[in-house]
């Protein structure tokens, strides 16, 4: 959950910056900062959740094979949640 987590911080810290600061100088534009901030954090949150989806809901596939030679398939769910 590391990935959703930096990616909600991030969005929350440059919505901060775009529209609840206002401080201007000639070196930042923290407008500027808090999009790109905002961007990386919807990034990192959409890869977050791609990657997190398969770790929670897993599938496992046992196959028997029984006496008369015919073989089965044994599907089991798992969940770790």
């Amino acid at each position: 959950m590391a990935g959703v987590g930096l990616g909600l911080i991030l969005v929350a810290v440059g919505a901060i910056l775009r529209f609840a600061i206002y401080a201007p100088n000639q070196h930042a534009n923290w407008g500027t900062i808090g999009v790109i901030l905002m961007i990386v954090g919807g990034v990192a949150f959409v890869v977050g959740l791609v990657f997190e989806t398969p770790r929670r809901y897993r599938r496992k596939d046992t196959y028997v094979r029984h006496p008369d030679g015919s073989a089965e398939r044994v599907v089991s769910d798992q969940s770790s949640f």
